[in-house]
């Protein structure tokens, strides 16, 4: 069954605040979409003397019951900001935090095309918010063009160029502009990621005296319960061991003689399931099982900026499009 719209969601980090320790992994919290104060709180007006960087994490989800993997996912801003402020977004990982934000790479942002381009044509000129809006789009990168609400995925940029606000973005010589494109219209540049799936890796049983045949047998990732996660399986006999998580620490006790399956209570259902058939024989007491699972997420951080004197504004916005190959 292909995913769904309505399976893409959108979690708050642990963390959410103004700090060096603002970000980490992933809550239990949904953002609702199109709600005031939903990722960002008000800014003051003295804020908006004197100018603010704010960064806010959060983690687009694959919430998909058989874990149907999202492929080639792509994330774009697909619309500005509507004040003077102006935001953009980076790729993250799934525990690091807003002290981490030097080693930031990927990156988007969008703006507006300031010269109306006709139709297989390999140049547009975009104006963004800021003149400090650096690297907002670079050689490589694929860029979205939103032409009367329909969008046109391009492929890496062959040259890009800044001169204030004004970028000067040249095609890929083998992708022309497929429409003639207005002025005002919307273009953002783009990430890329992998293939996206809830998924169990790095087995280690190296130490134990028993066997585990996880190619026979792989454990079963859940795409709406497992999260990033390293779990320790400790024996207490020939059969019995505990269950740990490096976060969620201990889970109820589980068995080779039969399926484990624990249940993520926020999600009632399980983080993953290991099957009874993958056990082999020869487990002791203290024997140790290591693995990892990865939760269906793109962490992903937003940069708001205003700069000092900014105005105010009633409403202020921007929106996310994200887009996935399915079934």
């Amino acid at each position: 069954m292909a995913i769904q719209a309505a399976e893409i969601k959108c979690y708050k980090a642990e963390t959410e605040n103004d700090t060096v320790n603002n970000g980490g992994r992933m809550s239990t919290i949904e953002i609702a979409d199109n709600v005031k104060n939903n990722l960002f709180p008000d800014v003051t007006e003295a804020e908006r003397t004197a100018g603010k960087v704010q960064w806010r994490k959060v983690f687009w989800k694959i919430c998909n019951a058989i874990n149907e993997i999202a492929g080639a996912p792509v994330l774009n801003l697909a619309v500005p900001a509507t004040g003077d402020e102006y935001v953009e977004i980076f790729l993250g990982t799934a525990d690091d935090i807003q002290s981490d934000s030097a080693s930031f790479t990927d990156k988007a942002a969008c703006g507006k095309v300031a010269t109306e381009a006709a139709a297989s044509s390999f140049e547009l000129l975009v104006d963004v918010q800021s003149a400090d809006m650096t690297d907002a789009f670079t050689v490589g990168m694929p860029i979205v063009i939103t032409v009367a609400a329909v969008d046109y995925y391009m492929k890496g940029l062959k040259a890009v160029s800044q001169d204030g606000v004004q970028y000067t973005l040249t095609l890929d010589d083998t992708d022309p502009l497929p429409v003639t494109v207005p002025v005002e219209s919307v273009v953002s540049s783009a990430i890329e990621v992998a293939d996206v799936s809830a998924e169990a890796s790095d087995m280690d049983d190296s130490g134990a005296s028993g066997t585990f045949d996880d190619v026979t047998y792989p454990i079963v990732c859940d795409g709406i319960g497992t999260i990033d996660q390293t779990w320790t399986l400790t024996f207490t006999s020939s059969t019995a061991f505990g269950i740990v998580g490096d976060t969620v620490g201990a889970l109820a006790a589980s068995s080779i003689s039969v399926e484990t399956a624990p249940i993520n209570p926020s999600f009632s259902v399980p983080y993953f399931t290991i099957p009874q058939a993958g056990w082999g024989v020869g487990w002791q007491n203290n024997d140790v099982v290591i693995f990892t699972t990865t939760a269906p997420t793109i962490p992903v951080w937003y940069r708001k900026t205003t700069p000092a004197g900014a105005g105010s504004v009633s409403a202020d916005a921007c929106t996310t499009t994200f887009r996935v190959t399915t079934a």
